[in-house]
């Protein structure tokens, strides 16, 4: 068989961490930026967590490119400790089957676990099996592979 390189997503693709990544994002913001009008919807133009505060601090009157740490640091404290606390993040029913059958089918399948985050996925790696590689990228999402 072919050798094969698939990408996946990580965040409520391979993993179960939609809901609590999504509340931590908004406990981050808030706490560095206070009680700021976020989106119910998540309807932002960008998808990453850069691009989504660039967006948030400009409907806000903020400057992002001065606040982007701070938020940063503090969305990944909120995930490692919701992790401590809560243990492994479980995977979607069904991602490991397909990582093992595919594995299977090539022994020297080669996958590679990405996302649209940067805090999460760094927090998430150690509570994860099935990352071989992990893309990371930087921008605002729209651009990337």
């Amino acid at each position: 068989m072919t050798d094969a390189c698939v990408i996946f997503d990580i965040d409520g693709t391979l993993v179960d961490s939609v809901e609590f990544d999504g509340q931590s994002y908004i406990a981050a913001v808030r706490h560095v930026l206070g009680n700021v009008s976020i989106r119910s919807n998540w309807s932002y133009e960008h998808i990453t967590d850069s691009g989504i505060l660039r967006q948030i601090c400009e409907e806000n009157g903020f400057e992002a490119t001065q606040w982007e740490q701070h938020v940063k640091a503090r969305f990944g404290e909120l995930i490692a400790d919701h992790l401590r606390r809560k243990g492994i993040c479980p995977p979607i029913p069904g991602a490991l089957r397909l990582l093992y059958t595919m594995k299977n089918r090539s022994p020297t399948f080669f996958r590679i676990i990405g996302t649209k985050g940067t805090a999460t996925s760094g927090a998430l790696l150690p509570y994860m099996t099935i990352a071989s590689a992990y893309a990371y990228p930087h921008g605002d999402g729209r651009n990337n592979v």
